[in-house]
C-alpha cells in the first residue's frame, strides 16, 4: 500500500542526505571515490527503506486528522495526498514497464550467451589471456567472455550466479593491445566490486522514486563515484595516467553506428560501464591525471558518516511525520 508520507519520506529524506553529504565532502571528511559512492548509494536507498519501516513495521503514517488542523504539517500532509492522486496510476504504469524491462532484458541476455559466447579460445586467444591475468592478480572468478559483432563500442559485465564480460567487435578493432589491457582492468574491477548488482538495485530504487528529481541527481553522482573508482583500481594495476586519460577520450571520440541491440544492452546492464555518459568524461580524465600510485588508505569515516546520515535522517522524519 502507497501511503502519502511516501511522497514526503522520498523528498525529505534525499534532501537532508543530499545535504549531509555535501557538508561531509566540503569540510574534507571524505575525499576518495569509493567513500562517496557509498554514501550516495546508501542515500538513494534511504527513503524507501525509512517508508517501509514507518509504515509497516511501526504503523507510523501521517493521520489524516492532520488535515483539520492549520500546521505546516498539515500542509505537507495535503501536499502529499494531492500529489498521490496523481502518482498512483502512474506509479502503477512505471512497475508494468520496469516489468516488462525485465523481461526484455532476461530474454536477451540469454540470446547473448547463446549465440556470443567465446567457445573456442584460439580466436581470441590474446584477449582471454589478458582477462586470466587480470583475474589472477585480483584474485576473483574468471568471467565467460562474449563478443558482441556490433561497430558500436561497448563494454559491461553482468550477471548474478555466472558473471559475463561482454565487449564488442568494434571495440576490439579500435584499441591497440595496451588500451584493451585499460579498459579490461576496468571492468575487472567491476566484477570485482560486484558493481552489477548495486547498479541493478540503485536503478530500482531510481524507478520506484520516479517523480523525485533529487533521486536522478543522487544516481548519476554514484555512477559517476563508481567509475572513477573502477579507475583508481585499474591505475593500481597498470600505474599509467596518461594513456589511460588518452584512452577515455579516444573512445568518446570515436563515433559508432547505433543499432537496435544497443538498446536491447540497455536492457541487460543498466549504463555501458566504461562510458558511463560524457558528462563526467572531463571529471574522470581529471581524476585519472590526479592518481597517485600507492595504495589509497581506507577511509573509516565513511562507515560512521553513512550510519550519522541515516540515524539523523530517522530522526528528522520521526519528527515531521
Amino acid at each position: 500500500m502507497i501511503n502519502h508520507t511516501y511522497i514526503i519520506y522520498s523528498f525529505a529524506g534525499s534532501a537532508l542526505g543530499i545535504f549531509l553529504i555535501t557538508v561531509f565532502i566540503r569540510l574534507g571528511f571524505v575525499s576518495q571515490s569509493g567513500d562517496k559512492a557509498k554514501l550516495y548509494l546508501s542515500t538513494l536507498f534511504l527513503p524507501v527503506l525509512i517508508y517501509i519501516g514507518y509504515f509497516w513495521i511501526f504503523n507510523k503514517p501521517c493521520t489524516a486528522e492532520l488535515l483539520h488542523v492549520d500546521s505546516f504539517l498539515s500542509r505537507l500532509c495535503a501536499i502529499g495526498y494531492w500529489f498521490l492522486d496523481y502518482l498512483i496510476p502512474v506509479l502503477i504504469l512505471i512497475l508494468f514497464l520496469v516489468l516488462f524491462k525485465t523481461l526484455i532484458s532476461s530474454w536477451y541476455t540469454r540470446t547473448l550467451i547463446k549465440r556470443h559466447r567465446i567457445v573456442d579460445g584460439n580466436i581470441y586467444s590474446t584477449l582471454i589471456n589478458l582477462v586470466e591475468t587480470l583475474c589472477e592478480k585480483v584474485n576473483i572468478k574468471i568471467p565467460q567472455l562474449i563478443i558482441i559483432p556490433t561497430t558500436s563500442i561497448k563494454a559491461f559485465v553482468f550477471g548474478f550466479r555466472s558473471q559475463y564480460l561482454v565487449l564488442s567487435r568494434g571495440l576490439i578493432e579500435s584499441l591497440t593491445e595496451d588500451e584493451l589491457l585499460m579498459v579490461l582492468a576496468h571492468e575487472v574491477s567491476h566484477l570485482k566490486r560486484k558493481d552489477f548488482l548495486t547498479n541493478w538495485l540503485s536503478v530500482f530504487f531510481r524507478d520506484v522514486m520516479f517523480f523525485n528529481p533529487l533521486v536522478y541527481w543522487l544516481f548519476n553522482k554514484y555512477l559517476a563515484e563508481i567509475e572513477k573508482r573502477a579507475d583508481n583500481d585499474a591505475l593500481e594495476l597498470y600505474n599509467k595516467p596518461s594513456n589511460y586519460a588518452l584512452t577515455l577520450i579516444k573512445l568518446y571520440k570515436i563515433k559508432a553506428r547505433t543499432s537496435f541491440s544497443d538498446y536491447l544492452l540497455a536492457s541487460v546492464n543498466p549504463y555501458p560501464s566504461f562510458f558511463a555518459g560524457t558528462s563526467v568524461l572531463e571529471d574522470r580524465v581529471e581524476n585519472v591525471l590526479k592518481f597517485n600510485n600507492s595504495k589509497t588508505s581506507v577511509n573509516r569515516n565513511a562507515r560512521y558518516l553513512n550510519g550519522f546520515i541515516i540515524f539523523v535522517t530517522l530522526i528528522i522524519l520521526a519528527l515531521i511525520c
